[in-house]
């Protein structure tokens, strides 16, 4: 059976159970004990289910490869400095709104810059985006959804973590501007006053055009890419 313990009696002692792979006696908490790079790790499996501490153990050697142990300490404010020089690298519209958004977060994130990224989580860069929420419209919280997307992804290329916790960060459906769509009546409505105008000067020589004359019998509707047309022909 699985258990959730995070913490253990100071009775106990840890007891080597297989490869890479130790028990505290007191609570049968498995532990993973590993080297990465010369570097000694190690951390509680959080399970007392052997099969299942074997499967975490495979996982966490699995992360800790991912991950440049010199960079494991790096600061949020070290990712955002790293991040501010790769903007260059945008068209000069999109820098601009990054780099807007990057100042905002600069002056709102509550949880500190000199900690480490790896102590960095979802929930924190939710209640972060939560806090901004009710000023935007879902396009413009899409953008900030992409810069925490983007930030933290940035940390996964540079080996400071193994996964990005901004990953699942999803966007909100952006609705498309509704266009009601004229009907025959309402089209021919609209080329006459287009003719009757002074400064269409070719009024008299476009008596039709492609579309109105394509257009089917009256009683259909008209697209506006129709209409468009039309338009553009006068």
């Amino acid at each position: 059976m699985t258990g959730m313990k995070s913490a253990h009696s100071r009775k106990g002692e840890f007891r080597n159970v297989g490869e890479n792979l130790c028990r505290y006696s007191s609570n049968g908490v498995y532990y993973a004990r590993f080297r990465i790079n010369g570097k000694l790790i190690h951390r509680s499996l959080n399970t007392t289910d052997r099969e299942f501490a074997k499967r975490l153990l495979k996982e966490e050697i699995s992360k800790a490869g991912r991950i440049d142990q010199k960079l494991a300490a790096t600061p949020l404010s070290e990712l955002l400095r790293l991040y501010e020089e790769r903007l260059d690298q945008y068209a000069p519209k999109t820098v601009a709104a990054r780099k807007s958004i990057l100042k905002i977060f600069k002056e709102t994130w509550k949880f500190g810059f000199d900690v480490p990224v790896k102590k960095i989580s979802t929930g924190q860069i939710e209640l972060w985006l939560a806090s901004r929420r009710a000023k935007m419209k879902n396009a413009t919280y899409n953008e900030y959804a992409r810069f925490v997307r983007h930030v933290f992804g940035l940390s996964v290329k540079l080996r400071v973590l193994s996964a990005s916790p901004a990953a699942e960060i999803k966007g909100l459906r952006v609705e498309a501007p509704l266009r009601t769509t004229p009907t025959w009546e309402q089209f021919q409505a609209i080329v006459a006053n287009i003719r009757s105008q002074k400064f269409s000067d070719t009024a008299e020589d476009s008596k039709t055009c492609p579309d109105e004359s394509n257009a089917s019998q009256p009683g259909r509707r008209m697209s506006w890419a129709g209409v468009d047309a039309a338009v553009w022909q006068l």
